[in-house]
């Protein structure tokens, strides 16, 4: 289910350097001496009507440096800057303050200049002049403004009012199974949660075909139903019931079910009440993949307990113990997606010598393929790529093996929209560093290096 060992190596350097995405060749040793200056004479005017109102903060390591301004005194711009030297990215208006952030280019000393327009007159300026060391860390040496705390636009302020709903399901999955089976599906999912062993269902057509249709809807729509009972669609059916047995007790049982829902709890506080279709689609992505891995121990044994076979390739285990092989991850992708209202389904495919399986979304009026395990630890390479994308560069699949659920699609014409072929082509393979700016759904990624604007 995986690429050739050229993937297995790419993803063992994604765990072990965590910039890799970002294509990060800056040095981290300590200077020895300050470089040659490199300051910009750029000198604020002495007719300055007003003092600046704001702050600057300074990151942990050094590397990232935020200005924060009143956008009550007025509008914000830059002015001055040596972009030779300093990267300076302007996030927009977030807690009345217009945010700025600065990160090293190169070292050297420069100053940067803010003015300020109200009713189309400058009456304001703020200037700070910065030293970069030559481990690429920066030094504010001069400012109008003091040190303070900047506010956060990518932390959560307005929570969504998120209730786990074991019955929800992608609206692709009732394209594709149909909605009796849904309902089914669903009624199964009511026994289970009950305790029960069985359910009453009628089949349409052949019974293990049915079974096993009920049991690929479960699988996304209830994680826990596959990793906790022995469901088994070739024996599943009989005297008009479908039958399981749960692995533990019925505590033991209800005590995976509470991890596995604060876990899910957990990942949808991501999500901000501001935040869009797009925006939202990159934060699940983002924690599902950042602290997970591969569980290679398991793809390459052949001797498996019965349990883990039923555990590991699990939606489940993905999510609760962030670790899988793709089916894991995709199918997790696609619970995690339905929870938060967005459309998906797994989708899977053959490459030369691999089978794989990942993630087919809808985003508005169009389909994209993500592939959460081939960006596991944070990154976003693969998402949102096209059907030629996934036959061309971003693995070599067969479009004519493109299958869900016992059906072979045909998505070649489908799954065509390039509307992140440039996030691909400016990220590496590995950790993107990814951030989103709740108030103006601007993706930052690589420090700046990349943004992308989610509501286009």
């Amino acid at each position: 289910m995986r690429k050739p060992i050229c993937i297995f190596m790419v993803l063992l350097l994604l765990l072990t350097f965590p910039h890799f995405g970002c294509s990060d060749s800056r040095p981290t040793d300590t200077p020895s001496e300050a470089p040659v200056s490199s300051l910009i004479p750029t000198e604020a005017p002495t007719h300055r009507k007003e003092e600046p109102i704001g702050g600057y903060e300074l990151s942990v390591f050094g590397d990232v440096l935020t200005v924060f301004l009143s956008a009550e005194q007025g509008n914000w711009k830059m002015e001055g800057s040596a972009p030779e030297i300093l990267d300076v990215n302007a996030y927009g208006i977030f807690d009345r303050c217009a945010l700025f952030e600065i990160t090293p280019v190169e070292s050297g000393n420069c100053a940067l200049l803010f003015c300020c327009e109200r009713d189309g007159e400058t009456i304001s300026h703020c200037r700070l002049e910065i030293f970069v060391n030559e481990a690429y860390g920066l030094e504010v040496v001069f400012s109008d403004v003091e040190a303070g705390t900047a506010p956060d636009d990518t932390k959560v302020s307005e929570p969504i009012d998120y209730v786990l709903d074991y019955e929800k399901y992608p609206e692709m999955l009732k394209e594709y199974l149909g909605e009796k089976l849904i309902s089914d599906a669903q009624l199964v999912i009511r026994a289970f949660l009950n305790g029960e062993t069985s359910a009453a269902v009628s089949p349409v057509g052949d019974a293990y075909g049915y079974a096993n249709s009920i049991g690929c809807a479960i699988s996304l729509m209830c994680p826990p139903f596959e990793a906790l009972t022995d469901y088994n669609a070739l024996r599943a059916f009989s005297n008009g019931r479908l039958n399981w047995s749960f692995l533990g007790t019925w505590d033991e049982t209800c005590a995976a079910l509470s991890n596995f829902e604060a876990r899910v709890n957990e990942i949808m506080e991501c999500i901000d009440e501001r935040d869009g279709e797009t925006a939202k689609a990159m934060l699940l992505y983002y924690e599902l993949t950042k602290d997970s891995c591969y569980d290679y121990v398991f793809f390459e044994s052949t001797d498996n307990t019965p349990e883990q076979e039923r555990i590991v390739p699990s939606a489940y285990n993905a999510i609760v113990n962030r670790s899988g092989i793709c089916t894991s991850f995709a199918q997790a992708l696609t619970f995690l997606y339905s929870q938060a209202g967005i459309d998906s389904i797994p989708m899977s495919g053959n490459a030369p010598e691999s089978f794989h399986m990942w993630s087919m979304v809808k985003l508005g009026e169009d389909l994209f393929f993500m592939d959460p395990t081939w960006d596991l630890g944070g990154g976003f390479k693969y998402f949102g790529i096209t059907a030629d994308e996934r036959c061309g560069w971003a693995g070599g699949f067969d479009a004519s093996s493109f299958y869900f659920c016992g059906q072979t699609l045909d998505l070649s014409s489908t799954v065509i929209s390039e509307r992140f072929s440039a996030l691909h082509q400016s990220l590496g393979v590995g950790n993107a560093e990814f951030k989103l700016f709740h108030s103006t759904q601007l993706a930052v990624f690589c420090h700046g290096a990349y943004t992308f604007d989610c509501t286009e």
